[in-house]
């Protein structure tokens, strides 16, 4: 190679026993090269530079390549990100406990990114640990909670659908529990007066309910669905719950916030019992929960927050379609830009307020926001779908910062334990990356004018394949589900439907 040419070595590396190639040619600085030669040249130096600051030996290949690991990449970039990341604070401000528990996320999530980015072992990227994640949930309908667990039994109903809405997503059908489970939910049933509580015998909560009727979907035995008392369970709504401003409570004389009202809203449609009494004022109501930031309080004044703000955009986004709902009831700009703010760009994963930490259970709280601003926001003109957040961010933040690879289960951010909440929220984040969700404006029409939640049963669902969106791995895939609900898609429509006839 004379006149002084240099070439750029080609040497491609293995992960995990797949061949790396990135989208570059052999090429000789100083020869005559045209403009796409030249960016591929400077991405590569980019690249590179930064292998080099990791102390990484290998060269990134510059041979032709039909596809490019956009996991790796996006992980490179945050990566980056934590090197180039602004101070906001310095070495004398670290007194605050915000300020350290954020420094030290930081550098929990970089060093696990970096040690995937400078390893030279040729170790894969993190997998999805299915087999120890269903061992892990598998176990606990099979075995005795120890002692400490009386504090949460109130909660029997949530850790219920906690555990099986996880292993549904892990693509478990349980047809052995499924008897258990509605014998356990219907045992909860407060025949007096109302609802269904945490547990037997315990007063009727509205949030046990949803998450209880939400469970008792995947029974799929309509002698056991006949057996809900859907008259009581509408009076008791109506009667105890319902406040004059169109709000809901969590039980008699309970808290009123958002959370209260996404639970009522869609018990009602799961038993087909909704009525324009009762949903009389709650869209209004919602509105105003909207801060000037752009999410949403649990009440109208309060700081904007994660939870809280997918039950308030869940509950519009039922009781009409996303695009007039949101567009009608909120400020859709801000709530999409307060939205994407909750991404880390250093970790990957969501926050769910401000100046707060970024936690595995929020890829479903924030996450699961993001069908209803994709569909808010759709156009017809079949455009390659791009999407509002980083998903091969979030994916690699649950995959490598929130698993128990070892004895199963997720949890919120590195240094944490696993537990039932966490594990279910963050698969079914994993699962928002990995589907996109679209609005049915046709069928939406034809039911509307039928039933008053139709738009919770318009959404379609496809598996995104476009690794430029989120990075395609069978290993990783889990069932879509329902966004409005937080189900595996299918089951809730299945039961509601059974009411539906019965009601006709």
């Amino acid at each position: 190679m004379g006149g002084g040419s240099t070439l750029v070595p080609a040497n491609a590396f293995k992960r995990g026993g797949k061949e790396i190639l990135f989208k570059y040619r052999w090429f000789m600085i100083g020869a005559d090269i045209n403009v796409d030669e030249a960016s591929r040249i400077k991405d590569v130096e980019k690249v590179n530079f930064l292998l080099s600051l990791l102390g990484r030996k290998r060269t990134v290949s510059t041979r032709e390549s039909n596809s490019t690991d956009y996991q790796y990449e996006n992980m490179l970039q945050l990566v980056e990100n934590y090197k180039n990341r602004i101070n906001f604070y310095n070495d004398d401000d670290t007194n605050t406990v915000t300020i350290k528990d954020q420094k030290n996320v930081e550098n929990s999530c970089h060093e696990i990114y970096a040690s995937y980015v400078n390893d030279d072992n040729n170790n894969d990227f993190p997998k999805l640990a299915k087999r120890e994640h269903l061992h892990f949930l598998s176990k606990s309908f099979k075995t005795e909670f120890p002692g400490s667990y009386v504090v949460l039994d109130s909660s029997q109903t949530w850790i219920l659908y906690w555990i099986a809405n996880a292993l549904m997503l892990l693509g478990v059908e349980l047809e052995e529990e499924k008897e258990q489970i509605a014998k356990k939910v219907l045992v909860a049933q407060n025949n007096q007066y109302g609802g269904i509580g945490g547990g037997e015998g315990q007063l009727g909560h509205i949030a046990s309910t949803y998450s209880a009727l939400l469970v008792f979907s995947y029974s799929e035995n309509k002698d056991f669905w006949s057996q809900i008392d859907r008259k009581k369970m509408y009076h008791w709504m109506m009667t105890d719950l319902k406040q004059p401003n169109g709000s809901f409570a969590m039980h008699k004389g309970g808290e009123v916030d958002t959370r209260a009202v996404y639970c009522a809203l869609t018990v009602a449609s799961m038993l087909n019992i909704m009525t324009p009494e009762l949903i009389e004022g709650t869209a209004e109501w919602l509105g105003k929960c909207q801060t000037l930031e752009g999410g949403f309080g649990g009440s109208p004044s309060l700081e904007a927050h994660g939870g809280y703000s997918f039950c308030a955009v869940a509950s519009l986004c039922l009781l009409g379609d996303p695009k007039t709902m949101l567009s009608k009831y909120c400020n859709l700009p801000n709530l999409i830009k307060w939205s994407v703010d909750r991404q880390g760009g250093i970790e990957g994963g969501f926050s769910g307020r401000s100046n707060k930490l970024v936690d595995g259970c929020y890829s479903h709280w924030i996450g699961g926001i993001f069908p209803f601003l994709e569909a808010a926001i759709q156009n017809d003109n079949n455009d390659s779908f791009k999407g509002l957040f980083n998903r091969n961010g979030l994916s690699n933040y649950i995959l490598g910062c929130c698993q128990d690879i070892e004895g199963g289960g997720l949890f919120d951010k590195p240094g944490c334990r696993p537990d039932f909440y966490h594990t279910n929220y963050t698969l079914v984040g994993l699962s928002h990356c990995q589907h996109q969700y679209s609005f049915d404006y046709k069928k939406y029409e034809l039911l509307k004018d039928k039933c008053l939640d139709a738009a919770a049963y318009c959404y379609d669902v496809k598996m995104l394949k476009d690794d430029s969106v989120i990075e395609f791995c069978k290993e990783n895939m889990l069932r879509p589900i329902n966004p409005v609900f937080g189900a595996v898609n299918g089951y809730v429509e299945a039961m509601r439907q059974f009411y539906f006839d019965s009601s006709e």
